[in-house]
């Protein structure tokens, strides 16, 4: 019942896009690259039962990582992909050997704290992250001779890391390693009685899902859309001008020389009665000098 669920979930991803537009076909791209990172936050929350808030920072140091070499230092896909998956790792293997040593809440609010850190450099560090503007400029990649450029190309790349993903996954939780996490998760005292290595096992885990992390956070790198526009490239808006004052000074003086008590309305009022005032403290300035 399960492979054939299976199989038609796959007939039916191989051959939905060809009756969608290419905002539903984006969408659905979207919702196989959060299904991988979904799939990462399963392996340590469902198998491993360590909650964490601050899962999704492994999904930015992937993206901010092959975004910044692909516009900064080469378009190499392989390597700039590569880099971020290192990098998510990396992250995943620091972060671990300081939030496992909490349990319950309080490795909530040390996932959690360590994630508001990393959220804190990329929006306040514009010169290299951009901030809350983002790295535009960003060009889909062409992997060997299989060029990205349109919606259906790169979203069948995109299933074939969600199908790769999904077998990693698989193989995972069937192995002794995931039956392991299982274990733990349930009774991890009973774990070490059996001769379980609990801390290794955890920290194995936490690693391996931020690494998978990374690799939905890689694929979720803004590839240059070809039909969307970008805020950069936006043109701004002339603000509009009002009038000089000088023009409005002048017709205010059209209108007091044509008739002593001009019928004026709002701004040309409010200006006709302080070219009055400024008048009279002139003429009354004059009479003292010449006294």
């Amino acid at each position: 019942m399960t492979r054939g669920l299976a199989l038609v979930a796959a007939v039916l991803l191989i051959a939905l896009p060809w009756g969608l537009s290419s905002y539903q076909l984006g969408l659905l791209t979207k919702m196989l690259i959060f299904a991988v990172f979904a799939m990462s936050l399963n392996l340590i929350l469902g198998y491993a039962g360590l909650p964490s808030l601050g899962h999704a920072a492994y999904f930015g140091v992937a993206a901010y990582t092959t975004a910044l070499l692909s516009l900064r230092l080469t378009p190499n896909f392989w390597l700039d992909f590569a880099a971020g998956l290192i990098a998510a790792a990396i992250t995943a293997a620091l972060f671990g050997l300081l939030a496992l040593r909490a349990q319950g809440s309080y490795l909530l609010m040390i996932t959690l704290a360590l994630a508001q850190v990393l959220w804190g450099i990329a929006f306040g560090w514009r010169s290299l992250t951009g901030g809350d503007d983002g790295l535009p400029g960003i060009t889909r990649p062409a992997v060997g001779p299989w060029r990205l450029g349109d919606g259906i190309s790169f979203y069948y790349f995109i299933l074939v890391v969600f199908s790769l993903a999904v077998a990693l996954m698989w193989l995972v939780v069937r192995s002794p390693f995931g039956r392991a996490l299982v274990g733990i998760r349930e009774s991890a005292r009973r774990m070490e009685v059996l001769g379980y290595n609990v801390w290794l096992h955890k920290y194995v885990a936490f690693v391996l899902a931020g690494t998978l992390a990374g690799l939905s956070g890689g694929d979720g790198v803004d590839h240059g859309d070809p039909g969307r526009r970008r805020h950069a490239a936006r043109p701004r808006r002339r603000q509009r001008r009002h009038r000089f004052p000088r023009e409005r000074d002048q017709r205010v003086h059209r209108a007091l020389a044509t008739d002593p008590r001009p019928h004026l309305r709002g701004r040309d009022a409010v200006r006709a009665g302080r070219l009055a005032r400024s008048a009279a403290r002139t003429a009354g300035g004059g009479q003292n000098v010449s006294a």
